[in-house]
């Protein structure tokens, strides 16, 4: 049991108070003495105890011990993907558009906790396999993120997306105060005061200490720098953030030019309601490189397919430091494209250059015929249109006219892979209902 001195220290003063001999004895002076003398003994603090997992998130020192630059959570199971903590831990840094938060031991005034005077935020530059702060960039201010009070949490919350790949270092003063009718500055968990003391910390325990030491001085120095005083810091942290570019780069890299096959279908739009046919159908098939996992025709494991996830040659996460993931195999993709007709506003004769060309993209739980709905109005402005689906999304009605199925294609696939997703309960559990399923 953890008794606080606090708890004591005012009984006892109360009870000093009432030996007095002063028949004119103030009380409510008493008893202001009394909150400031309790206050002072616990002040609220910035949580900060890594021993016991109290961290700001997200923070650094998540990254601390890893061997392939990933995020390093402590978990009970490192193959439950259905554990966030597990997922997280594919990752190369932390979001750029979620909260930043640290907790205190109690509410705090939220005029107290102002961007720029009381929360400092700054973009650093550090050391890739260290992460110790190498120098400062720029503060950021009210352009780029808020803060606000949620409970017992301190909130930074970005107001556009951080930068990919970058650190970024978070400090607290003491200029916070708590929510109180007596308010008290907030102070720094005994944690913060171990590791931001100028003496080296040794022994058994001091010696696993030492090494945030180090990390927390120079951040205080790169904050001494920035014109922070140092000892009105009551809590700071490094954090950095995902790469988001590098592996969809790296897929760009190794990609090559394809042959892309199209017929005319001998269609026009007018085999859609609505539309005036201003455009001529083409079907074909394009081959492309698989990343995650398809099913085997004689075999196939959905739960794989809809469970998988893009791994590099040597099994590891696609990372920045690993950023070039591994096809698995080859499939053959229906594709849909139209170019404007004699119907059209600039008639059917294409440019000497060729049609310019729009890509359209579905959206998710949709799938390629959604472009026919602006075939005519692209016709119009003398451009062809092409698309093709997103994985695991697709066509799955057999009798459709540009279906995979009923065209001369053999080899293409709706990438659907036939999968039967929404089910039916029934006695022995859920089930499929028989029915592929779009997406």
């Amino acid at each position: 049991m953890t008794i606080k001195l606090s708890a004591l220290i005012a009984p006892v003063v109360l009870l000093l108070s009432a030996c007095g001999s002063d028949t004119n004895y103030n009380f409510d002076a008493q008893e202001e003495i009394n909150d400031a003398t309790t206050a002072a003994l616990d002040p609220p603090e910035a949580l900060f105890s890594p021993a016991d997992g109290v961290l700001p998130f997200p923070s650094s020192l998540l990254l601390q011990g890893s061997e392939d630059g990933t995020i390093n959570i402590p978990v009970a199971d490192p193959g439950d993907l259905s554990d966030p903590q597990v997922a997280l831990n594919q990752m190369d840094g932390f979001s750029t558009v979620a909260p930043i938060s640290a907790a205190v031991s109690r509410p705090v005034d939220a005029a107290t906790v102002v961007l720029g005077q009381t929360v400092r935020v700054f973009e650093i530059t550090a050391d890739p396999v260290t992460t110790v702060i190498t120098g400062i960039v720029a503060e950021l201010g009210n352009t780029d993120v808020a803060v606000t009070t949620q409970g017992n949490q301190i909130v930074i919350i970005p107001v556009r997306p951080l930068k990919e790949k970058t650190s970024y270092l978070v400090a607290l003063t003491s200029g916070i105060t708590d929510a109180s009718d007596v308010p008290e500055a907030l102070a720094p968990s005994l944690s913060y005061r171990l590791v931001t003391g100028s003496t080296e910390l040794t022994g058994p325990v001091g010696s696993q200490l030492e090494p945030l030491r180090q990390l927390t001085l120079a951040q205080l120095g790169a904050l001494t720098g920035a014109g922070v005083e140092a000892s009105e810091v009551v809590l700071s942290w490094t954090f950095q953030t995902q790469s988001i570019s590098d592996v969809l780069q790296a897929v760009k890299n190794q990609t090559t030019a394809q042959p892309l096959v199209v017929v005319n279908s001998s269609l026009t739009t007018s085999f859609v309601d609505g539309l005036a046919g201003k455009a001529d159908v083409y079907i074909g098939t394009l081959d492309l490189p698989y990343y995650q996992t398809a099913p085997a025709a004689e075999n196939p494991d959905f739960d794989a397919v809809l469970n998988g996830f893009w791994t590099a040659a040597n099994g590891g996460f696609v990372t920045r430091f690993n950023p070039a993931p591994e096809s698995t195999t080859t499939v053959t993709v229906p594709v849909l494209m139209t170019t404007p007709n004699g119907n059209s506003a600039v008639g059917g004769t294409a440019p000497a250059s060729g049609w310019p060309v729009t890509i359209f993209q579905h959206g998710i739980t949709r799938n390629r015929t959604d472009m026919l709905a602006l075939a005519d109005a692209m016709a119009d402005a003398g451009r062809a249109m092409i698309a093709i689906d997103l994985p695991m999304h697709g066509l799955v009605n057999p009798t459709d006219a540009i279906h995979a199925e009923s065209t001369a294609f053999p080899t293409d696939q709706e990438r659907t892979f036939g999968i039967d997703v929404l089910g039916m309960e029934t006695e022995d559990g859920e089930v499929g209902d028989g029915i592929p399923d779009p997406s």
